[in-house]
């Protein structure tokens, strides 16, 4: 199997006609359109077609990480491409959600962005490597069609540990419009509760309102977002934001508030990490309690996804910025301010960037679809990375 004999959209089409959808997201229809384990034979049965060794991880019941090898079997070198093959839900879509029609230059269809596309590019592209050129070199190709990234990016927390503790480089398929992004956001979802003194209404003043120190707390938190962004801001990836979206707390309208529960999420710019912001956001928590604001605090953490960077002048970044425009593509530097998969892997890979056709403005969306020139460019621009099989 050669990458020249396979026509990246056919298999975009019959990738979408099997259903994947997260199933918390798929309602009435979870036995029949949820989960991977479809979608993952699928995957499976391609990549071994092409020459590469296949193993499961079941993260879930029916719901799978499908990694294949392919090239040198101890390697001094690993390439690690992932994509992951759950899609969000199809209530609301505008046409037919798993037919995969191709009108007007676009193929139409839930995950044909996000992220069927740019899972089939990265599919095609590994299939037309020359593996043994590549174990000579003493290289590899591991291609993961992971599970859950919708909702945690569960798959590739698991492929962690059968992954080696460090690759060469890793190419995360997400939808970049076929730019080379090098630079996004990381995502922390932070809970804190904030502990008070009860006392009856008529006697507020004998109590400590927690929902008065989360106010206090809050106003301080935005303020310490903005002096970050002042230091952290960047032209890649904007400026690190707070999102507070839940507050609740207290008893009753004549009880004064015992204790108050937020939670936030934080987007980070590189290079801040996630632990330093709960490091300062715990100095801030702590500067409150002691001026008698409030009695005590807690901080949890629900999710961790790092920022990531690679410097733009990096060797995979040039290659395949330069691939790219061998396929006829601009070959874009870029940076994102969501984040992915790729927050997961780069902590252990020397260099980390996401790429994939299509635009993450169709994924999710009523009316998703991909633009199929960019579909078999970007295939062709990936696949221009490794030594090629000959026709």
């Amino acid at each position: 199997m050669t990458q020249a004999r396979i026509d990246v959209v056919e298999v975009l089409a019959e990738m979408v006609r099997i259903p994947s959808v997260e199933p918390t997201q798929a309602g009435e229809h979870a036995a029949e359109w949820g989960g991977e384990a479809r979608m993952g034979r699928y995957v499976a049965d391609f990549m071994e077609r092409a020459g590469y060794r296949v193993e499961w991880q079941w993260v879930a019941e029916g719901r799978p990480n499908v990694i294949c090898k392919g090239g040198a079997e101890n390697p001094e070198r690993i390439w690690l491409v992932e994509g992951h093959m759950d899609t969000v839900g199809v209530e609301g879509m505008r046409y037919p959600p798993f037919e995969g029609a191709v009108r007007d230059g676009r193929l139409w269809g839930r995950g044909a962005a996000d992220c069927k596309g740019p899972l089939a590019a990265g599919m095609v592209a590994c299939a037309g490597a020359d593996l043994e050129e590549l174990a000579r070199k003493g290289e590899a190709i591991w291609f993961i069609g992971s599970m859950g990234e919708e909702t945690g990016n569960n798959g590739a927390r698991a492929s962690l540990e059968v992954l080696p503790e460090w690759v060469w480089r890793t190419i995360a398929l997400e939808p970049t419009e076929a730019a080379v992004v090098h630079a996004s956001k990381g995502f922390a979802v932070l809970e804190v509760d904030i502990e008070g003194r009860s006392a009856h209404g008529s006697n507020p003043e004998v109590g400590l309102n927690a929902i008065y120190g989360a106010q206090v707390f809050t106003d301080r938190l935005r303020t310490l977002c903005e002096r970050e962004g002042a230091r952290y801001g960047s032209e890649l990836t904007g400026r690190p934001s707070v999102n507070l979206g839940l507050i609740r707390g207290g008893i009753a309208a004549n009880v004064v508030a015992p204790r108050c529960h937020l939670e936030f999420d934080w987007r980070t710019v590189p290079p801040e990490t996630i632990g330093e912001v709960k490091e300062k956001i715990g100095a801030l928590l702590e500067s409150i309690k002691e001026e008698g604001v409030i009695l005590g605090w807690e901080m949890r953490q629900q999710q961790n996804n790092e920022a990531l960077w690679t410097s733009g002048d990096s060797g995979l970044v040039r290659e395949l910025s330069a691939a790219l425009q061998a396929a006829g593509l601009e070959g874009r530097k870029a940076g994102v301010r969501w984040c992915c998969d790729a927050s997961i892997y780069c902590p252990r890979s020397d260099e980390t960037v996401i790429f994939g056709p299509g635009s993450i403005r169709q994924g999710h969306a009523t009316e998703e679809f991909i633009d199929v020139d960019e579909l078999r460019r970007g295939t062709d621009g990936l696949g221009r990375l490794w030594p090629r099989r000959s026709s």
